[in-house]
């Protein structure tokens, strides 16, 4: 197959994805699969999350789809009954909301927000971590956001990706010595269907305020994921990469910088 990621690293691991179908989870899962794991392909919407498995299939990695919304109680567990034997945790499903200030916006959204994007990676943490912890390895890797650092009309967002952040950082003090590592990743503008229905314009402002001046793709994501879950990655936990072309670093219009400055002095 196809390779977006090591391969072969992940022989014989099985990875659950939750979010799968989407663009960045499916960027995941198909950088998991080219490295040699078997993926659960998680998705609410269960014809993504087949579309994602089939396409994995087709060249030559193994995966299948596993519908279910990971913030309900009952449905992760039946997630992992169906699927005992995850090696690999990828926390990725998540969704935003409409841009508003904090006194415009109604607590419903905070509740969703909280729901789909921290509840749900503690309900899949609590069902897979002690499987990890029995067998002495494991890999959970939690999507967060550049967001987290903060976003005028985006509070509700930022806070519950700002607790994804806190949370990994706890559990990998909790998980210490166990053989379990836990980090998350932090993507920032990255394209999917929803970001290229976006005009032009919008598409530019964007561009301006990365300092690598362009926009990630889901398999940057994947295979940033991809490291975090590989040997080579077996001294880091605790850690949050951000996937953002800098725009961590400064989240402004980028200002006109004088190439001169830019050239070593003589």
């Amino acid at each position: 197959m196809t390779s977006d990621g090591p391969r072969a690293d992940l022989v014989g691991r099985v990875a659950l994805v939750t979010g799968g179908g989407g663009g960045i989870g499916s960027g995941i899962a198909r950088c998991l699969a080219a490295a040699g794991a078997r993926v659960v392909v998680n998705d609410i919407d269960g014809a993504a999350a087949a579309a994602v498995a089939e396409g994995i299939a087709t060249t030559g990695g193994l995966a299948v789809p596993a519908p279910g919304d990971v913030s309900d109680d009952e449905a992760v567990a039946q997630l992992f009954r169906d699927h005992p034997a995850v090696d690999i945790l990828v926390n990725n499903v998540g969704v935003s909301h409409d841009g508003a200030g904090v006194l415009d916006l109604p607590l419903a959204e905070l509740d969703r927000m909280l729901a789909l994007n921290l509840r749900s990676q503690v309900l899949c943490i609590r069902a897979g971590l002690p499987r990890m912890v029995g067998q002495g390895w494991g890999r959970i890797v939690n999507v967060s956001s550049r967001t987290w650092l903060g976003a005028a009309g985006l509070s509700f967002y930022s806070a519950s990706k700002g607790g994804v952040i806190s949370l990994s950082r706890s559990l990998a003090l909790e998980t210490g010595g166990t053989g379990v590592t836990v980090n998350v990743v932090a993507p920032g503008t990255i394209r999917s269907k929803a970001f290229d229905a976006q005009s032009a314009a919008r598409q530019e402002q964007l561009r301006g305020r990365s300092p690598a001046r362009r926009f990630g793709e889901p398999s940057d994501v994947g295979r940033a994921v991809c490291f975090l879950v590989s040997p080579a990655a077996r001294a880091i936990t605790g850690q949050l990469l951000h996937v953002c072309g800098g725009r961590s670093i400064y989240g402004g219009p980028m200002p006109e910088i004088d190439g001169s400055a830019a050239r070593p002095a003589p």
